[in-house]
């Protein structure tokens, strides 16, 4: 199976590894890229042919938005499998550009670079089921795949799991700095903040109890855990988390193109 990357995007080295790791030879994988640092890094550390292989099976389009007008899609053949992991870019204008029909539209988060991630796809046209599995096969060793029914679920899990790590990033800053603010150092405060979420994190993966069992095991009658949950009842923070991210997925919506 043929493997063709267009563009060298934030996600490209991640899924270069794990293709690799996953027993595809570098005579088989071809990587269109402009950027001279980059080719340079590509040729010398993983020894991938940079050109255009008309004959790819796969294609995997990894281009920033505004770039995928810039691609010369008739090199390629129309039996192609076109996935894409570009953010904001409908099936229906992938298919427009390409004049490819068989197009898997995903969205990928950035844990899956820690081999934690979360990747929602939808597909679209006859699909040939083995290369489908192929690619689908190589993301699961590195996350958890979601099949989506429809283009308004990969908005929504935009808002959800891409846009995710950075409201997780936000609320451990938001305790790092109470802890300042108690008079913790700097370290100090980074250490409880972080230490905290990502342990509570493990915690969860780890356990046989779901979020809501855990929090109860934490949360006990008159102490300390119970008075901040009943605040956050009080103040309304299910409400604010729930704008959050419909002002998130609303903004995918205007985005999607």
């Amino acid at each position: 199976m043929q493997f063709q990357l267009i563009g060298c995007g934030k996600m490209w080295e991640v899924i270069l590894k794990w293709l690799l790791d996953f027993s595809v030879s570098p005579q088989d994988i071809s990587i269109q890229e402009t950027n001279e640092q980059q080719c340079t890094y590509l040729k010398d550390v993983y020894k991938i042919c940079l050109w255009t292989n008309s004959n790819t099976d796969i294609i995997i389009l990894a281009v920033k938005p505004q770039q995928i007008g810039e691609i010369d899609f008739l090199k390629f053949s129309k039996s192609a499998l076109l996935f894409s992991i570009m953010a904001w870019v409908s099936i229906k204008k992938l298919e427009t550009l390409s004049w490819i029909k068989n197009i898997i539209r995903s969205m990928p988060n950035f844990p899956l670079s820690v081999g934690r991630g979360v990747l929602g796809y939808v597909e679209y046209g006859n699909i040939d089921q083995g290369k489908k599995n192929l690619i689908l096969n190589v993301f699961s060793q590195i996350g958890k795949v979601i099949k989506l029914k429809n283009e308004d679920q990969i908005d929504q899990i935009t808002a959800l799991s891409w846009s995710g790590p950075a409201y997780f990033y936000y609320l451990t800053e938001l305790v790092k700095n109470q802890a300042k603010n108690f008079w913790f150092s700097e370290e100090d405060a980074t250490v409880i903040a972080q230490e905290t979420f990502v342990g509570s994190a493990l915690l969860l993966d780890q356990s046989v109890q779901s979020a809501s069992q855990l929090k109860a095991n934490v949360t006990s009658k008159g102490w300390t855990t119970e008075a901040a949950i009943q605040t956050m009842k009080d103040e309304w923070i299910e409400e604010i988390i729930k704008n959050w991210i419909n002002a998130a997925y609303t903004r995918a919506q205007s985005l999607n193109k």
